[in-house]
């Protein structure tokens, strides 16, 4: 079954909700002076602005100036949605770098694709 049959079926189903973007942010967790404070605020906006949120544990790999591979403890949020008006979508963003200057990052990874919740209540 391709994709697009799948999803097509999916949205068939009575009680299917398509949301058709999601957005996912990956932020570190145990980084000084406040990554679990910066993550705790990141994810209560998303969840008020989108509805509602999943949070993982991840583990980010990166490479230092010597070469060494440095392990990275993260969480990833992550939102569906319908869709972003500007108003929300400018919340977000000053989330995010409100996230990012507390928590001391550089950079914040940011990943949007396609999310389907469907119904598993039996007929």
């Amino acid at each position: 079954m391709t994709e697009e049959t799948w999803e097509k079926r999916w949205k068939r189903k009575p009680g299917a909700v398509c949301l058709p973007y999601t957005i996912q942010v990956v932020i570190p967790h145990t980084c000084k002076p406040d990554c679990a404070k910066a993550y705790r605020r990141l994810r209560r906006k998303m969840t008020e602005l989108f509805g509602g949120s999943t949070t993982y544990d991840a583990e980010g790999l990166w490479i230092d100036a010597k070469g060494v591979e440095i392990p990275d403890k993260v969480k990833v949020i992550e939102s569906a949605h319908s869709c972003m008006t500007s108003e929300t979508e400018k919340a977000f963003e000053r989330a995010v770098y409100e996230a990012a200057a507390m928590a001391k990052q550089e950079a914040m990874a940011i990943k949007t694709g396609q999310y389907l919740i469907i119904s598993t209540k039996a007929k």
